[in-house]
């Protein structure tokens, strides 16, 4: 009977599944993450609008338009400026 035991838990143990080994691999993926809120990101001026009629004043309707812009893509291009790696 003691042989019996014995053989049957050799038979058992010979069909055990192998033990399963674990390992941890740490890899380095790049992230997308935002360098800028959205509320830091500037308002686009709007539309010129009616022009008046006389050429002088439409042009420092335009001039003062023209300057709103430009001051609008300085400040985003301080913003993308900070958001690039070298």
């Amino acid at each position: 009977m003691k042989a019996l035991a014995i053989g049957l838990s050799v038979l058992a143990t010979a069909c055990s599944t192998p033990a399963v080994r674990t390992i941890t691999v740490e890899k380095k993926v790049p992230v997308p993450v935002p360098c800028v809120a959205k509320a830091d990101i500037p308002v686009e001026p709007g539309p010129v609008g009616i022009l008046p009629p006389d050429a002088r004043n439409a042009a420092d309707v335009l001039a003062a338009k023209l300057n709103d812009v430009r001051g609008w893509g300085h400040k985003q291009a301080a913003l993308l400026i900070g958001c690039t790696s070298d």
